[in-house]
């Protein structure tokens, strides 16, 4: 810019003016025409500049370079000169950045290298995964087995305070409970007794015969005597008296009688001055009267 402003007079110099004929003779040459036809049409930012209505207005606030002030050149100039150089040390950083390599073994390839300096990802995440899971799946083990001891323990403990509570309820009230059920227990305790001995009794023809022989063994060399059996005895009784009353040797005579009023299995013999009961009921009635002695005694 400098330059210009300041070859103002010599570029003139050597220039033949161009009268109004010598533009007519080049506008009408064949080279001026080829240069008309090529020429690349103006950008639209630019097309202001020669299309716009009031050019004359748009040229007046344009001033040539040549009108400039010297000194608003040198110091237009001054930041370009100053940028240029500040380019040119950049530029330079750049190429002794790029210049400088890595120094390597010759014998030993790129690949080579590339391998050796990137680790097993592979199987780096494979070792780092299985410890993991080994210390977690060993840590949940221990915790849940913390747990589950604790949660039985604590079960345990509350099972165990039950169990003395009902305990400790049992032992206070024993007394009172015993007294409470002695009665019935002792009640059925005796219905069980006879239906035992009446089913024996029933199935087994043999207890009248040991009821007649306890019943003559009470008596004194007894010699006349009058047997009351059952009914339902009556024929056994006749069947076995030979052989079984040969074997009280004081007896001389025996009257057998049945009698509806005794149980099965049951008897009653009669001699001078008394009798002898041997009833299944009366021997019942006995044992019952037993216990039920004993346990008001026991209460």
């Amino acid at each position: 810019m400098t330059c210009l402003s300041d070859t103002r007079s010599s570029e003139t110099e050597g220039f033949t003016p161009l009268n109004v004929k010598g533009l007519q003779q080049m506008e009408a040459s064949s080279a001026f025409q080829s240069v008309q036809e090529t020429r690349t049409p103006a950008p639209d930012a630019f097309r202001d500049l020669y299309e716009h209505p009031h050019g004359a207005s748009d040229t007046d606030r344009f001033v040539p370079l040549h009108n400039l002030d010297p000194s608003v050149n040198e110091t237009a100039a001054k930041p370009a000169a100053e940028g240029a150089e500040s380019a040119d040390g950049a530029v330079a950083e750049t190429e002794a950045l790029t210049d400088l390599t890595v120094e390597t073994p010759a014998d030993v390839s790129s690949d080579t290298l590339a391998e050796n300096s990137m680790p097993d990802l592979e199987a780096f995440r494979k070792q780092a995964w299985d410890t993991g899971f080994a210390e977690g799946r060993e840590e949940g083990f221990e915790k849940g087995r913390e747990e589950g001891y604790r949660e039985a323990r604590s079960v345990g403990e509350r099972a165990a305070d039950y169990l003395h509570g009902v305990i400790e309820a049992v032992a206070a009230d024993r007394d009172q409970m015993l007294r409470r059920y002695e009665a019935d227990m002792v009640e059925l305790a005796i219905r069980i007794a006879k239906k035992v001995i009446y089913g024996q009794v029933a199935a087994t023809p043999e207890v009248v015969r040991h009821a007649v022989a306890e019943t003559l063994n009470l008596l004194v060399d007894p010699e006349h005597v009058i047997l009351y059996v059952s009914p339902d005895d009556y024929e056994f009784i006749e069947l076995i008296k030979d052989d079984f009353f040969e074997q009280i040797r004081s007896l001389k005579t025996v009257r057998i009688t049945a009698d509806p009023g005794i149980m099965r299995g049951g008897c009653r013999v009669e001699r001078q001055g008394g009798e002898i009961v041997a009833d299944i009921d009366a021997r019942l009635e006995a044992v019952e009267m037993a216990v039920r002695n004993a346990s008001r005694q026991a209460g």
